[in-house]
């Protein structure tokens, strides 16, 4: 063909047109041979037949082909036909004209509408378009007027589902207007084929409006391959159909679609409790059918059901088979899809059951299983009705009338339910026992409610640590080893060489030699699990699991997000405690957990313990209709681990008998089975399928779908508007709109978020079918006074010491999360021009049908802190190790010993070093996590700074310190952990090992550790210290996909729902320091606090922050201290209540202040009260606000927190000698300052009357308080207790020593009983082997309510014997001169001491009368020797003068007493009393002893002794 040239040029062989020619193409086509590439006249056309009259029913009017493959390999033809001649989609039943769309659309110009009725009082009651009638939805018209009636009606949104005839009435005026529907515009899509050979066999292949087909769209790119025929129109997005299906098979655009639907959601990990037991139990009131709402007839138990799941199984008896008695006993059942259903057989007719109980609904059913009595003749048939696996109250606003629940139930009126509480299904199903067991020897004489067993021979954990515990006694021949007893332990205590024990009712009692278990039996553990699974195959792994379909046309879909990692450590996470008892060597197994940790430098219990894990695998229809809606045949369980790209399978699982009923969950149980097959690495990396969203062009090449002309991807929101915060867990629930629900605190208990880490937080789109958006970041725009930042990126900080605990403390902690707070919808509208898709909506009778939409959302997170060490070491020094340095660069510099893994986790910098030098450089930056820092045997949180503390060098004990000068090691002492010295001090190198472990110094920004003490050396046992290590940053842009989806419109609903720019949390305290110490109204306890969005941030101008205390409660919600009765917030009278609110420092800020006035006994009313029985949490405190700003637009926000009240220990207790006592006879402190060196311990001499003090007698009184500043409480909760007793070695033995007494004596030495004086005060009383003469050194103190001891009283007494002596003639009382520059003092009589042989114990008294007239005088009394007691050398004389009338200037009642030693006669004792005007002293009483200077008892010897007293008045 030339068209080129001139008419008149063109050659031979060349022509200008052509009509209905083609260019010959085969050899072989019927015509001449070797004819390949010539011109050939096409053949003509012959009417086979027409399709709309071969359908059966006949096609609707008016389709077209629009598409059409002949096929030589099927000898057919496949057609696409359609009546739509509108571009926009057309539902069934949609009212219009579409020779005119959209023109000529009303009642005015022969539209596809009538007038009927004109209607009345539409001029009053405008008309808002809606309409209401006809057999459809969704007609919005717009109307003229004529006065009050209508003239004309034009068409805004055609509908869907009308007929032609419906009457429709207008909504408005007196709604009386009506239109009449007089047509519809036309809608039918097919896709057909017919056999042209057979002239038969006419197909349609899928057929409905959801096929969207449009004559202004013709089908241009058609294949098949093989049984698949692939079609695309640039309209819809690529398609296929297999040809063999039936009509029928095709109904939804999520079959046909060559990309596949999409899980965009992942695994759950929880479920209702099928073991805890039910919290409510109650009745349906109606049958429920296909619905979320469960009625409840009556209230059989407890209150309203938030946060709990919801399970229960009904049966009805098909048939009621033969055989069958009424035994009273539990029958067993068999079949169905679940276990564990059992019944008791209540009415029999003939053999026949006619009634019937469910005594355990089992677990696992599924509505519509039947199931088998296994009695009788076993041919009882029982049909089941269940309420769904995985279902939750979502909503129990209405309760008792009824609760909402997640998923639509199918059960029966009358059904027993029962609500649960929520449980993560990673479980332990290999170990019989939970953590904390022991296991001894029975010894001795047993009762059924008591026993002893050998202490060698008890081996595990003891103390409170068993209390609870069930008993199981040994029984070989049995199922299992130990056999329950059905008693558990109530009582357990040391009683050398044995081990006592109290119990609830055994069946019989033990004998000796019987071996017991102490356990708690695991509620998870699964026998038949146990015996066949690989139960340590998770023990070293950090698993995630997910999940692909299959389809019906051997297609995947893409893979689900992944869970997060299946891991709960072993022993939950606890260190735990030392056991008690001797190992297999025979040596006393004292190893706690924390001691193993710093030994061996790592957590050896953080193992996953996790070995049966229940897979709930969402669907996205109910199990049994989703091979029906979404053609899929199989479903595969995914495997990944943490530190492995690969992506493996654990099981392929066919629908087909697997999967079914109404259920939108499958449960699948992975009990530690390794995957079988690893999937191609292209799969790892598979985030979407390559198929696009239109495309104009298709081919086969290679028997791969090629497509040309698309549009790849659709276009994403450039920004969305959201907040990020990084808070504490929230507790379980379920919401309503299925996406902010909160499962983590159950779900993965022991995942938390890391802190002192920086998050970047996106959002990914996705449409139905996987088609993904890139990483969408927030910018927000929520104030008009701010101009817009982006906001997607939070930094998760160190918890600090004034954060908020949870209300049961840092034990209930379940860790962060991160949380995200969208303030605007997410919006797209549909655009074929710029490539945005809209949103979702799957309604094929909605004019908005657009099956590409925006259909799910998933949240991704990049963190580029990646992985990191933690150091775990016996606790740090602070400060040098010398005693002279134990206070240089305080809180600026630490030490810590390095050994084992440790050395690698804080390296040395080994380059450019020399061969000989020890001290290395380091630059290792660290945080601390755990800390010692009051004492070293003990450890607390530590809360580091953000910036980190930094090693500065590392070297060995030797080159780091002056070794030499350390101070010398005694027993039970030490410096540095594991470093083994011997020196005397005198720095002998020899005495040093050759290595030590190293050490690093860290240079610190706060104090990390504890001072060695003033002796250079530290006492006890090293607590465990962790610092964690600074991870390392990746450079990689990587995010990673969470577990948080759900569809847009679930979160748009929820965003509806939602408070618009509301306060999320309260930000603070600063501070809190308040203790049961405070005093007054102005402790300031409180830092500020400020109600804060969720991202931390204030409103502009938080100055206009109001806050409102609405309530303070205590941990077990009362309003009111149960001991003191005082409220904690009176809202009427605040200076009746502890507490009330204040401003802050800062405007805009607020603080907690105490309240109560006036000043009293009851006054601040705060004590620190004990946690037992039903008093769990009573000293945390909960203070809830009603905060507000302008820009919340008048919506307040009711926020909390909560803060412990600080127990302060008990202080020193007083511990006061008797007044018994002769010698004191005033009572005094027997507390004395506890020496290093015991032997150098100053002991109080306490002289009893001869003969009087026996066993029973009372030693000293203690008192004490608990640290409350209120009067009324501070003796709440008291009681004291010995914690140590010493005796001195006898008088005469050398060396002089303190020996410790066995606790279970200390008893028959000193005890503590109730004393007769106060409640509160013990008295100490002698036990019946008291040794007088004997020192003794008893450590004694008081413990509160927070269980812990307070500071001690150290004790230090001796009950000596008294030696009778005789007073020289020359004893005499004389008056001396008046002091100079006195004036008259007045009249004192004096009286000579009287002579006598005084008797063991008793005294030589005399009186006399001691009279000060006016002025202040000063008496003197002296005490001298005449001559030394000639037969036992060194002596010991004392005198007491006692005024029972008088006291001193301070008002303290005089009392003379002091003590000179011999035989130096000018040893002296003097006393000073000032004595005030009118002091008046009728009586003087002294008592004067003689006694050897060691104290022994002597015979009755002579000695002399002189008593002056002197007295002046001052001038």
């Amino acid at each position: 063909m030339n068209k080129d040239l001139d008419d008149r040029l063109l050659p031979n062989g060349e022509y200008r047109d052509a009509l209905n020619v083609s260019i010959n193409k085969s050899q072989g086509d019927g015509s001449s041979e070797g004819n390949v590439g010539t011109i050939q006249t096409v053949l003509g056309n012959t009417l086979i037949a027409d399709f709309q009259s071969l359908a059966t029913p006949n096609l609707p009017d008016g389709v077209e082909v629009i598409g059409v493959l002949p096929s030589d390999s099927t000898n057919s033809i496949y057609a696409f036909i359609t009546n739509n001649i509108l571009d926009p989609y057309v539902p069934p039943g949609s009212i219009g004209l579409n020779t005119t769309y959209p023109a000529s659309q009303d009642t005015s110009t022969g539209g596809p509408i009538s007038l009927t009725t004109p209607g009345t009082g539409y001029a009053t009651t405008p008309a808002d378009g809606t309409t209401t009638g006809g057999t459809g939805t969704g007609l919005t018209v717009s109307v003229n007027l004529t006065g009050e009636f209508l003239l004309s009606v034009d068409i805004q949104s055609f509908g869907s589902g009308y007929s032609v005839g419906d009457v429709i009435t207008i909504d408005g005026g007196n709604n009386d207007a009506t239109i009449t529907v007089g047509s519809l515009l036309p809608s039918y899509s097919a896709i057909v084929s017919f056999n042209v050979v057979t002239n038969s066999s006419f197909k349609i292949i899928a057929e409905g409006s959801w096929l969207n087909f449009s004559t202004q769209a013709p089908v241009y790119a058609i294949n098949l391959l093989e049984d698949l025929l692939f079609f695309t129109d640039n309209r819809n997005q690529p398609r296929k159909v297999n040809i063999n299906k039936s009509p029928t098979y095709y109904t939804t655009e999520d079959q046909i679609s060559v990309a596949k639907y999409y899980p965009y959601e992942s695994i759950e990990l929880y479920q209702p409790s099928p073991i805890a037991g039910s919290i409510l139990t109650e009745i349906t009131n109606n049958a429920v059918s296909d619905s979320k709402t469960i009625t409840i007839a009556s209230i059989v138990s407890g209150t309203q059901p938030d946060r709990l799941g919801v399970t229960g199984t009904a049966v009805d008896i098909l048939t009621g088979g033969s055989g069958y008695s009424v035994t009273g006993s539990t029958l067993a059942t068999a079949g169905g899809s679940g276990i564990g259903l059992t019944v008791s057989i209540t009415a029999v007719v003939g053999g026949a059951i006619t009634g019937i109980d469910i005594v355990s609904q089992g677990q696992g059913y599924n509505s519509g299983d039947t199931v088998v009595v296994t009695s009788g003749n076993n041919d009882a048939e029982l049909s089941i009705s269940a309420v769904l696996a995985n279902t939750f109250v979502t909503d129990a606003s209405n309760w008792p009338t009824s609760v909402l629940v997640n998923q639509a139930q199918t059960l029966p009126a009358g059904m027993t339910i029962n609500f649960v509480s929520p449980e993560t299904t990673m479980q332990d199903g290999d170990d019989l026992y939970l953590p904390t067991t022991a296991t001894a020897l029975v010894v001795g004489t047993t009762t059924t409610t008591f026993f002893s067993v050998k202490e060698e021979s008890y081996k595990g954990s003891f103390g409170d640590a068993v209390i609870g515990h069930s008993i199981y006694l040994f029984t070989p021949g049995s199922l299992v080893p130990y056999v329950n007893t059905g008693s558990t332990i109530t009582s357990i205590a040391t009683n050398t060489p044995n081990i006592d024990i109290n119990c609830t009712a055994l069946p019989s009692a033990f004998s000796p030699t019987d071996l017991v278990l102490f356990a708690i039996p695991n509620p998870y553990y699964d026998s038949t699990f146990a015996r066949n699974a690989n139960a340590d195959f998770l023990k070293d792994k950090f698993v995630r699991f997910s999940y692909r379909f299959r389809f019906d046309d051997g297609e995947y879909s893409l893979i689900a997000p992944f869970t997060q990692p299946c891991f709960i450590p072993q022993q939950d996470g606890y260190f735990l405690n030392a056991n008690s008892g001797v190992n297999a060597a025979g040596d006393v197994n004292e190893v706690s957990d924390e001691k193993a940790a710093y030994r061996s430098t790592e957590v050896a219990f953080m193992e996953n313990k996790v070995n049966k894990i229940l897979l709930n695998v969402p669907l996205p229809s109910t199990a049994g209709s989703l091979g029906g809606s979404f053609k899929v045949t199989e479903l595969e369980i995914l495997y990944k681990e943490s530190d492995q790209l690969a992506i493996k399978v654990v099981e392929s699982i066919p629908l087909q008998n697997n999967i079914s009923g109404n259920n939108n969950y499958y449960q699948y149980e992975y009990g530690s089975k390794p995957p079988f097959k690893t999937l191609p690495s292209k799969e790892t990396t598979r985030v979407f399928d390559k198929v696009p969203v239109r495309a104009l062009s298709q081919e086969v090449i290679s028997n791969r779908i090629v497509y040309g002309n698309y549009q790849d991807k659709h276009t994403p929101p450039a920004f969305l508007d959201y907040n990020l915060g990084a808070t504490p867990k929230e507790d379980f629930i379920i919401s309503k709109n299925e996406v902010n629900s909160f499962t983590s605190s159950v779900e993965y208990p022991n995942a938390t978020l890391k802190q002192n880490r920086n998050f970047e937080v996106g959002v990914v789109l996705a449409d139905k079918f996987g088609r993904q958006s890139t990483i969408i970041f927030s910018k927000q725009s929520q104030f008009a006074a701010l101009n817009q930042f982006l906001a997607s990126s939070i930094f998760s900080p160190y918890r600090g010491d004034d954060e908020s605990e949870p209300i049961a403390g840092i034990q209930a902690f379940d860790g962060n999360s991160l949380k995200i707070e969208f303030n605007n919808f997410i919006q797209s509208d549909r655009n074929v021009n710029s490539g945005t898709p809209g949103l979702y909506n799957g309604d094929i009778t909605s004019a908005d049908y657009n099956p590409l939409g925006w259909y799910s959302f998933k949240i991704v997170v990049k963190q580029i802190e990646q992985e990191y060490y933690n150091a775990y070491i016996p606790a740090a020094m602070a400060c040098y190790p010398l005693a002279d340095e134990r206070e240089k660069e305080l809180d600026q510099t630490s030490h810590i010993v390095l050994y084992n893994d440790n050395i690698n986790k804080i390296p040395r910098d080994l380059t450019e070093v020399g061969p000989a030098q020890r001290d290395f450089r380091s630059s290792v930056r660290m945080f601390g996590r755990v800390a010692s820092l009051g004492s070293v045997n003990l450890n607390t949180a530590f809360f580091p700074e953000k910036i980190a503390d930094i090693t500065s060098n590392v070297a060995t004990i030797k080159d780091l310190f002056d070794y030499e000068s350390f101070a010398p090691l005694t027993s039970g002492d030490f410096l540095f952990y594991n470093f083994n010295y011997l020196s005397t001090g005198s720095g002998a190198t020899s005495s040093f090992p050759d290595s030590s472990s190293l050490v690093a110094r860290v240079s610190t920004q706060k104090k990390f550790g504890v001072q060695v003490n003033t002796s250079g050396l530290y006492g006890g046992t090293p607590a465990l210290n962790v610092y964690e290590i600074e991870p390392t940053v990746s450079l990689l842009d990587i995010y990673y996909e969470t577990s948080t989806s759900g569809t847009i419109d679930q979160l748009n609903k929820a965003i509806d729902e939602g408070v618009d720019s509301a306060f999320a949390f309260i930000d603070g305290p600063t501070k809190w320091t308040l203790t049961e110490g405070a005093t007054d109204l102005q402790d300031d306890f409180c830092g500020n606090f400020q109600p804060v969005r969720l991202d931390g941030n204030s409103f502009p101008n938080p100055i206009e922050n109001t806050c409102t205390l609405l309530s303070v409660v205590d941990g077990n919600n009362a309003i009111v201290d149960p001991i003191s009765g005082v409220s904690y917030f009176d809202s009427t009278d605040v200076t009746q209540g502890i507490f009330n609110i204040a401003p802050g420092s800062i405007l805009g800020t607020f603080k907690i202040v105490l309240s109560k006035t006036p000043s009293g006994s009851d006054t601040p009313g705060l004590v620190f009260k004990t946690l037992s029985g039903n008093n769990i949490l009573p000293n945390n405190f909960i203070f809830t606000f009603e905060c507000e700003h302008p820009n919340t637009g008048g919506v307040s926000s009711i926020l909390s927190f909560q803060r412990a009240l600080i127990n302060v220990l008990p202080p020193v207790p007083t511990v006061m000698s008797s007044d018994d006592f002769d010698i004191p006879i005033t009572p005094v402190s027997l507390c004395q300052k506890l020496e290093t060196d015991p032997t150098l311990q100053v002991v109080v001499s306490l002289q009893p009357p001869p003969s009087s003090f026996v066993p029973g007698s009372t030693l000293a009184t203690v008192q004490g308080d608990n640290g409350s500043s209120t009067v009324d409480l501070d003796e709440q909760d008291l009681s004291f207790d010995i914690r140590s007793m010493s005796i001195r070695s006898a008088p005469g033995v050398t060396p002089v020593s303190y020996s410790p007494i066995s606790e279970n004596q200390w008893d028959n030495h000193w005890r503590l009983e109730n004393s007769t004086t106060a409640n509160i005060n013990r008295d100490i009383l002698a036990g019946d082997d008291f040794e007088a003469g004997r020192a003794y050194l008893v450590e004694i103190a008081a413990v509160d309510a927070s269980g812990f001891y307070g500071q001690s009283c150290y004790a230090s007494f001796i009950i000596e014997s008294i030696v009778s002596a005789e007073l020289g003639n020359s004893g005499t009382l004389a008056l001396l001169s008046p002091c100079p520059n006195s004036t008259g003092l007045g009249s004192i009589v004096s009286e000579n001491i009287n002579s006598s042989n005084a008797a063991v114990g008793e005294s030589t008294n005399f009186s006399t009368t001691l009279e000060v007239n006016n002025g202040d005088a000063k008496v003197t009394f002296t005490l001298s020797m005449e001559s030394n007691v000639p037969v036992f050398g060194d002596f010991e004389a004392e005198c007491v003068l006692d005024f029972p009338l008088g006291s001193d200037t301070s008002g303290n009642p005089v009392a003379f007493t002091t003590t000179i030693n011999g035989p130096i006669a000018s040893t002296t004792g003097v006393v000073i009393f000032d004595l005030p005007a009118g002091f008046n002293a009728s009586t003087i009483n002294s008592r004067l002893f003689i006694k050897s200077a060691g104290g022994a008892l002597v015979g009755t010897q002579t000695a002399n002794a002189k008593l002056s007293v002197a007295a002046c008045k001052l001038v």
